[in-house]
């Protein structure tokens, strides 16, 4: 069976004719002066209620179609008499008396629609009154009478959208505002961000809410015109964000991070109410992701401190990753949790480029905290998201070979190592920079911390039973040897020179006895026990 607008979309056609006409009489009859600004307004009040009442006539004696078209001009009709009065320099009705005519006809034209299923009046009736203020232009004095007569009408579109199913009334409805908004927009030339802003905020609320509801009536159908409403609404409302606060020159950073969460947590909120709605899930998450990795690359100005944008970026970057991954574990999706490994190794080249260029933040009153800043932070996460996939892929039921999966975890370990190397390396390095600590030299104190690094290498790889961590451990073990030798021990000869090296000495032994006690271990293990 058709649906209601493909069985009369040219009475729909010709009722907005009618409308058009009557709307542009007032207009012409204002420009002219025809008939006076309360003339104006009687006429109007007089052709919506005779509207009204004829329909109801007609209705009674069982004329539907044309009962519902006639009583939805004349609704369309007083609609347009109160945004008339509410917007003329001549009658200026107040905003207390808008709202409680609005309210009024508005709650009638509900009523009717959801208790006795009158979808045409309703139709008719809400797209005549949101052309209205595009033929009857407010001006900027009145921009909150006019936000409030549209989100009336919209919030009544999509209450009956939702509850009975119209889904002409969401299209029409939104369509209809999207015009009117860009059409105010540019006509108003706003001074400041915040009521544009504001009302784009709404609306976009009120779209997101409604079109979530509709959904859920809907058997929980989150796909088809839903999902791309859905879709269409964030990306306007994305749209106009960008373009607002960058015509003030401020950054749209806060607003684009919320919209991303948003649709990140609708993409959850969809998963959770309806499993099998695979596609919207996806779509939500993906485009909140993209979103938010916009208002990344913007946040970054809203911070002095040198390099902190980087931080900022990373940050985010680490969050989406890990949402990623986490839905990938979740749905058992192996391609999202390769996408979210493949950022994650992506994330470590570019801080690795990056991360020596990052500023220190007083924090606590201090200059610096080593370990505990911005910087540090970043490795410390990026070390703990690797560690965490290291474990994940030994414990996953991919359909590969045990050596393949051991091989594959002991990689993603190992480049954790690597980044535990980049956290002492900088943690050093900025330590000895900003509190300007002459008594060992910087080169030497980095000897020390990458003897310790190579120890804790080596406990690692004798706890895991892991060959692989010896050679990286004796590699960086060598190569600190070589830098001992070659550079730091040049100059002069000072005692905290020879604590140094003694320290370092002492901690090459514990190396040493760690790597003994593994290598006897492993001979253990490999003796085959005797057969009685």
């Amino acid at each position: 069976m058709k649906n209601s607008f493909e069985k009369h979309w040219i009475t729909y056609l010709g009722s907005a004719f009618i409308l058009l006409s009557f709307l542009y009489f007032l207009k012409l009859s204002f420009d002219n002066l025809w008939i006076s600004p309360v003339g104006r307004a009687a006429l109007g009040l007089f052709l919506g209620i005779s509207g009204l009442f004829a329909g109801h006539a007609l209705f009674k004696r069982g004329k539907e179609l044309v009962a519902d078209v006639t009583a939805g001009i004349g609704t369309a009709i007083l609609y347009a008499t109160f945004a008339y009065a509410s917007f003329s320099d001549h009658i200026f009705w107040s905003t207390n008396t808008l709202m409680v005519s609005l309210t009024a006809l508005t709650a009638l034209v509900t009523i009717m629609g959801y208790k006795y299923n009158r979808r045409v009046l309703a139709l008719v009736g809400f797209f005549g009154g949101l052309i209205t203020p595009i033929i009857i232009r407010a001006t900027p004095e009145q921009d909150v009478m006019l936000f409030l007569y549209v989100l009336m009408l919209n919030c009544a579109a999509l209450f009956l959208s939702a509850s009975k199913g119209w889904k002409e009334l969401k299209v029409v409805s939104f369509i209809s505002t999207l015009i009117i908004y860009s059409t105010y927009y540019f006509a108003f030339e706003p001074v400041s961000w915040g009521r544009p802003f504001f009302y784009a905020s709404a609306l976009f609320v009120v779209y997101m809410v409604g079109l979530m509801a509709a959904s859920w009536y809907d058997k929980k159908d989150f796909n088809g015109l839903n999902l791309y409403l859905g879709l269409t609404n964030a990306i306007v409302y994305v749209f106009w964000c960008i373009y607002i606060f960058d015509e003030f020159t401020m950054p749209y950073a806060v607003p684009a991070l919320i919209v991303g969460f948003v649709f990140i947590a609708a993409g959850w909120t969809i998963r959770y109410f309806a499993k099998e709605a695979t596609v919207p899930m996806v779509s939500y998450l993906s485009l909140g992701v993209i979103v938010v990795a916009i208002a990344g690359g913007d946040l970054g100005t809203l911070f002095a401190t040198t390099g902190l944008h980087h931080v900022i970026n990373l940050s985010i970057w680490i969050v989406l990753s890990a949402m990623i991954f986490a839905v990938g574990q979740k749905l058992e999706i192996v391609a999202a949790k390769r996408v979210a490994i493949g950022a994650w190794v992506l994330m470590i080249c570019y801080w690795y480029s990056v991360a020596w260029d990052v500023d220190h933040v007083v924090w606590l009153g201090m200059k610096y905290i080593p370990f505990l800043n911005p910087g540090a932070l970043i490795w410390i996460a990026l070390a703990l998201c690797g560690f965490y996939i290291s474990n994940d892929i030994l414990k996953s039921k991919a359909k590969v070979s045990v050596s393949t999966t051991r091989d594959l975890s002991v990689m993603a370990a190992l480049v954790s190592h690597v980044v535990i190397g980049g956290l002492l390396t900088v943690q050093i390095q900025n330590l000895w920079d900003i509190y300007s600590l002459n008594f060992i030299p910087r080169s030497l104190a980095m000897s020390v911390a990458w003897v310790v690094y190579s120890m804790i290498i080596f406990l690692w790889g004798s706890f895991s039973k892991i060959k692989l961590f010896r050679w990286f451990g004796s590699a960086v073990l060598i190569t600190t040897t070589l830098k001992v030798f070659i550079f730091d021990l040049s100059g002069t000869a000072t005692m905290y020179k020879v604590l140094c090296l003694f320290i370092i000495g002492a901690l090459t032994l514990g190396i040493g006895y760690v790597n003994s006690t593994w290598s006897d271990k492993e001979a253990n293990d490999d003796e085959e026990p005797e057969i009685a």
